[in-house]
């Protein structure tokens, strides 16, 4: 068997790729051995005896599927498949507190921007609560005022509610008096009457 290692060195420098790439063709060994210059080789690469191979192809179809089912939230539980199990169920690996915290804190800061612009707050008060966003601060104060609501709402409630029965048994009352006195019987002078 002829080496050709110096056929095939020359001609991936022509065809400007890798000695992996370059095809000599089993066929025609012995012209291609007496290639021994860059020139022959070319002649040769014309001929076709000498052929770049093409570039293999590694189909990312199957990843951008798989990025587009986790954008939509898929494959996020808690544990999917035996490797998770092996690697001990790392819940962080799947969806990090931190992540978590950035969410909560963006979610917030925009708020606060948004009410800034909106002159809802000023300046002041934005650098305040902004300074207090990350001590949980807001949701504190969002929860203390559902709270209140809660409270006031029932509260009126309780108010109409006694108000309305105050007002039926005002009603009442002034029917007996426009209806005037009722006299009281006793069975016995029922008794006579009905004779």
């Amino acid at each position: 068997m002829v080496s050709l290692k110096l056929q095939k060195r020359l001609a991936a420098s022509v065809l400007k790729c890798g000695r992996g790439k370059v095809w000599l063709d089993p066929n025609e060994i012995n012209e291609i051995s007496m290639a021994n210059s860059r020139q022959n080789v070319r002649k040769l690469v014309k001929d076709g005896f000498i052929i770049r191979k093409p570039t293999k192809i590694h189909s990312r179809s199957r990843a951008r599927r798989m990025k587009d089912a986790k954008r939509k939230g898929r494959h996020s539980g808690y544990v999917c498949c035996i490797h998770d199990w092996v690697r001990g169920r790392v819940r962080e690996a799947r969806l990090p507190t931190k992540i978590l915290w950035m969410r909560r804190m963006r979610v917030l800061r925009r708020l606060l921007r948004k009410y800034r612009e909106s002159k809802k707050i000023d300046k002041h008060m934005y650098h305040d609560m902004y300074m207090k966003v990350k001590g949980n601060v807001i949701h504190k104060s969002k929860a203390e005022k559902a709270r209140e609501k809660t409270l006031s709402d029932q509260f009126k409630a309780k108010r109409a509610k006694n108000k309305a029965s105050r007002e039926r048994k005002m009603a009442r009352r002034e029917e007996r008096l426009a209806q005037g006195p009722v006299e009281k019987t006793t069975p016995a002078a029922a008794n006579q009457q009905a004779e």
